[in-house]
This record gives structure tokens, sequence and C-alpha cells, in this order.
């Protein structure tokens, strides 16, 4: 029995010897490591005077030693073996961060407060090192690009959260996709780099005050109804013709197909042209609906929503189009396998 105890009691001591010998090593490492920052924030506070022009400030240095003891703890006692590449690893993120950041520490040695908020994320995340990598490009566009952080932080990290597939193309010597998927980015940034600028020159506290306007909530509410209206009647009229479309072969569906597409190849402008002659007050079709029934389209809620369906009325057919025929191809695929009838004779052609 002593011998059966003895047995089951070897593993944990095992156990506990192995987790002593992982504490102790723990201890020493913070050790060695908060001595030699130690010697190094003393070293830079001597020589600070002429690195920055100014006084070092003991509370925001001590702020920056406490930084740097959090990001040594986050990668000495979270890794289990530490290599000498990923040292240097870690070593150059934190020396690219001190260079982003220096320009605004040598104008202000406040903004040292900037480099501790951002030395605690970066030890924060020393375990992720792909969430390491927004962190950096959000401070490459503080740095580079301060005219343009949001919007070019917002860019750079949709180029960024798409690399790895083609990373890996790229290592298989695959060139022509990365290339094609590079230049879209390049086109998809010069379509959103006005729209994100614009939208991110305002704070949040003017965009509420703003909102509180009555003209701005006028419009806001002149643009909401008339999209739903707008949005209404192209589902009244447009689906059960794109159903037609898709389920029924008959002479003309192309020419009609192409015709559905028309309002997208005019030019706006020309659209409010075509618009304005055909409904405006002038016209006979604006003067019947004027007479009969009330209805004046010219500088009124009723033109913008003739305006929104006609320039948006091929966009849902489409849309209810493809779903449609995504379902086609997967009924034909049951027909196929399972022996089920076709069901429409445009699925049979």
């Amino acid at each position: 029995m002593e011998n059966d105890i003895a047995v089951d009691l070897g593993p944990r001591r095992d156990d506990q010897m192995k987790d002593a010998v992982s504490v102790r090593q723990a201890v020493l490492r913070m050790s060695c490591a908060s001595a030699v920052l130690a010697v190094a924030h003393y070293c830079l506070a001597q020589t600070w005077p002429s690195l920055a022009d100014t006084r070092p400030n003991s509370t925001i240095h001590l702020g920056w030693f406490v930084a740097d003891l959090f990001v040594a703890g986050s990668i000495l006692l979270t890794r289990g073996s530490l290599r000498s590449w990923s040292m240097a690893f870690y070593a150059l993120g934190y020396a690219i961060i001190l260079w982003l950041l220096w320009p605004l520490i040598k104008v202000m040695e406040e903004n040292l407060l900037l480099l501790v908020l951002t030395l605690m994320v970066y030890g924060g995340l020393a375990r992720r090192p792909v969430l390491v990598g927004y962190l950096f490009l959000f401070l490459i566009s503080q740095r580079f690009l301060p005219a343009y952080l949001y919007t070019s932080f917002l860019l750079m990290s949709l180029l960024y959260a798409t690399l790895p597939p083609f990373l890996r193309l790229l290592r298989r010597r695959q060139v022509f996709l990365p290339l094609s998927h590079f230049g879209g980015l390049v086109l998809l940034t010069a379509l959103l780099l006005p729209i994100l600028f614009y939208c991110t020159q305002t704070s949040p506290q003017n965009l509420r005050q703003r909102l509180d306007e009555a003209e701005v909530t006028g419009a806001l509410w002149t643009s909401l109804t008339c999209s739903v209206m707008a949005t209404s009647l192209v589902l009244v009229l447009g689906v059960p013709l794109a159903y037609s479309m898709v389920r029924i072969s008959f002479p003309g569906r192309g020419l009609i197909n192409a015709l559905i597409d028309l309002p997208i190849v005019v030019p706006p402008p020309i659209a409010g042209i075509v618009l304005l002659e055909f409904l405006g007050p002038k016209s006979p079709l604006g003067q019947f609906l004027e007479s009969q029934f009330g209805v004046r389209l010219f500088d009124s809620q009723w033109g913008i929503v003739a305006a929104q369906a006609f320039v948006g009325s091929p966009y849902l057919p489409w849309m209810f189009a493809s779903r449609t025929s995504r379902g086609r191809w997967v009924r034909r695929g049951s027909r196929h396998f399972f022996g089920l009838p076709c069901r429409s004779p445009c699925e049979e052609s």
C-alpha cells in the first residue's frame, strides 16, 4: 500500500519541482531585466538634457520605466523558451516604436505618456504578433500621414488584413494573383480615401451639435422617407420582373435585360435632365398629374422619389436574379444527383 502511494506521489513531486524551477527562472529573468532597465534609465536620465533640450520629468520617466518592466514581463514570463531571433524581433519592435514617436517626444516631453501607453499596448499584445501589426500601422500613419491619420490607418488595415493568403501564394511563386489583388486595393483606396477623409473631419461633439439643428434633421428625414418610398416602388415593380426574367424564357429576353441596365449607363446629369423634361411642370405628364391628382413632381419629394427609383431600379432585380440563379444551380445539382425534375423552362435551357 505504501509503495502504491509513493508511486502516485512521484509524478506530483516532479510537477512541483518543475513549477518551482520555472518560478525561479522567471524571478531570475525579471531580476536581471529590472537591473538592466534601471541602469539604462539612469543613463538615459543623465543624457536626457542633451537629447531633448529639457530637464527630465521624474514622474513621466518613472512611468516609462514601469512600462518597460511591463513589456519585459510580458515577453519573459509568457513565453516558455526564448530564442535569440524572438528576442531580436521584440527589441526591433521596441526600437521602431521609439523611433516613430521620438519626433513628438522632442517637441514636448509630456508626449512620453503616449509612448508609455503604446508600450503598455505593445506588451499586452506580445503573444499576438498579428495584432501588433495594427499598432505599428497606426503609429506609421501618425508619423508620416498625420493629416490623414484615421483614413490611412483604415485603408492600411484593410490591406494588412487581406495579406496572409496572398503571402502564401507568393511563397509558391504565384505572382499574378497577389499583384492583381494589390492593384485592386490601390483602386479601392483611391475610391474610399475622399469618403473616409470627409467622414473623419468632424468630431463626435460637432456631429451631435449638427444633428440637433432643425435643417439637418429635416434633410435626414426627407432622405429617409424618399429612400423608403423609392425602394418600396422598385420592390413592388422590380421583383416580379426579375422573377419572370429568371424563370421564363421568351423572345426579346436579352434585349429587356439590357434595357434594365440602362439607368446605370446614363450619366446622372443626363438622367436628371431627362426626368425634368419628362415629368416637369411643362411636360404633358407633369401637367396631367398636377391637374388631376395634385401631384407636383418638380421641386418636391415626389420628384426625389422618382429620381431615386430611376437610378436604383436595376440593382434590386440584379440582386434577386443572382440569388435565384444561384438556387437554380443548386436545383440543377439536385436533379443531376437525385433525379429531381427541372421546374422551369429557363432552367432547362
